[in-house]
């Protein structure tokens, strides 16, 4: 609309030069003529030969102020983009800043959570051959389900098993976190049709993986969890050292959702670290190493461990 406008201001200066310049043209001519209005011509003449000048003059006047304008805007616009750039690198930086203070918090609260599994693996790797190291087995995997459900989150409810290999089944023999309240009692898990979850976990534990589901309720799953749980969301993480497999490491919560890549990564680290623990054990007890339950009140008390298996 404004380039229009400045359009039909020029042409309307253009016109004005020209019929001034013809004016001045015809008016010269009447003027040599003669006449009682000679003089009145003669004005009309000068004026009409002055309307270029004033043409011009205000054209100048006219494409001044649009330059100025241009310019103006111009700056406008340099400014506001400095200004939007300012604003970009000042969120990035503070984003940056948040993230840099998350991961180092992270760190901090993955150092303070490893501290009795290392301790525990230092035990172990300590004693001498020969000696029962059950106990110490024992400390190392609750030490290890301990670690796996603390979270930067106090508010996160968060509960983790170890399920391990016993005679041909897995096993609750390690458990932290919340207690749930709705699903039947499954400590146990069996590699049966019968059991198709039990199946899913002896397949991952072969496969010697990790894995993370987002969302039990999710569509696409090959596996159907029930209705009545606690948990919507379940990590499940191989404890294998070489060849050996010695059972599954799981962590859940009742948020779908809420356990992501990072948790994945931390549930992948302390299975090797517990895997490691238990080659380790197995090297020393050269009788036959068997990783210790929790008490029968204890195992019983996790009421809602991951569904489908044998109900105890």
């Amino acid at each position: 609309m404004a380039s229009r406008a400045n359009q039909i201001k020029f042409a309307s200066l253009t016109l004005l030069a020209l019929t001034g310049t013809a004016g001045t043209f015809v008016f010269g001519i009447l003027a040599g003529e003669g006449g009682r209005y000679r003089l009145l011509i003669i004005l009309l003449g000068v004026l009409c030969a002055s309307a270029p000048v004033v043409a011009t003059a205000i054209g100048r006047l006219v494409t001044n102020r649009l330059l100025r304008t241009e310019v103006a805007a111009r700056e406008r616009a340099v400014e506001e983009r400095e200004h939007a750039l300012a604003s970009q690198e000042a969120a990035e930086r503070q984003a940056t800043e948040v993230q840099i203070t998350a991961e180092a918090r992270l760190i901090f609260a993955l150092r303070a959570r490893l501290s009795p599994v290392l301790y525990c693996l230092g035990k172990i790797a300590a004693a001498a051959p020969g000696v029962p190291v059950d106990p110490l087995v024992g400390s190392l995997t609750q030490a290890i389900v301990s670690a796996a459900v603390e979270h930067r989150q106090a508010a996160a409810d968060r509960r983790s098993i170890f399920f391990a290999i016993d005679n041909g089944v897995m096993r609750c023999v390690s458990y932290a976190g919340y207690e749930g309240q709705r699903d039947a009692a499954r400590t146990t898990f069996t590699d049966t049709p019968d059991d198709p979850v039990g199946q899913q976990m002896f397949r991952l534990l072969a496969e010697q993986e990790a894995r993370l589901i987002p969302d039990l309720a999710d569509p696409s799953l090959r596996v159907r969890f029930p209705r009545h749980r606690s948990y919507q969301t379940i990590i499940a993480a191989a404890v294998t050292a070489d060849q050996a497999r010695y059972g599954v490491l799981t962590l859940d919560a009742p948020e779908a959702e809420s356990l992501g890549q990072p948790d994945l990564e931390i549930m992948k680290t302390l299975a090797n670290l517990l895997a490691v623990g238990l080659a380790l054990a197995a090297r020393i007890d050269k009788s036959g190493l068997k990783v210790p339950a929790q008490s029968k009140r204890e195992v019983m008390r996790s009421t809602d461990l991951l569904p489908a298996g044998v109900a105890h």
